[in-house]
């Protein structure tokens, strides 16, 4: 297993972060088949969130698929832990050449409020996380 430390993971987060664009147009669009379809995933680096302002706040990830391919990621950002309480959702696609980051930009939020995110991909959900 190769590690990168902090300066390389921001660097080719950068690289990924014109995707986030494509994510925020496909918010609402339905994710079943991210439940169960697509090679499968693990999340061996975590999950992360960070850069919060008033109404948004960057989570990331990055994946690790059995095959070697263009995989997509969904996000979800909720109010409860059971994730019936959705503020914003969406797919985003990650490749080798963006070392399988996926980097969103969650909007829709409110200022002191915790919100609770996660991924899903080939049928295998990150760990869930918690934001403020």
């Amino acid at each position: 297993m190769t590690w990168m430390n902090r300066r390389d993971f921001l660097r080719q987060s950068a690289a990924g972060f014109g995707a986030f664009v494509v994510a925020q147009g496909l918010q609402g669009c339905g994710d079943a088949a991210l439940q169960s379809s697509g090679p499968a995933v693990t999340y061996d680096y975590g999950i992360a969130s960070g850069d919060p302002l008033m109404d948004r706040a960057i989570i990331w990830t990055r994946v690790t698929p059995d095959v070697e391919q263009t995989i997509t990621v969904g996000f979800e950002v909720s109010r409860d832990s059971s994730f019936t309480s959705l503020i914003t959702s969406g797919t985003i696609e990650t490749r080798a050449e963006l070392d399988y980051i996926v980097k969103v930009d969650a909007t829709g939020l409110e200022a002191g409020t915790s919100y609770h995110y996660r991924f899903v991909s080939g049928g295998m959900y990150s760990p869930a996380g918690t934001l403020k």
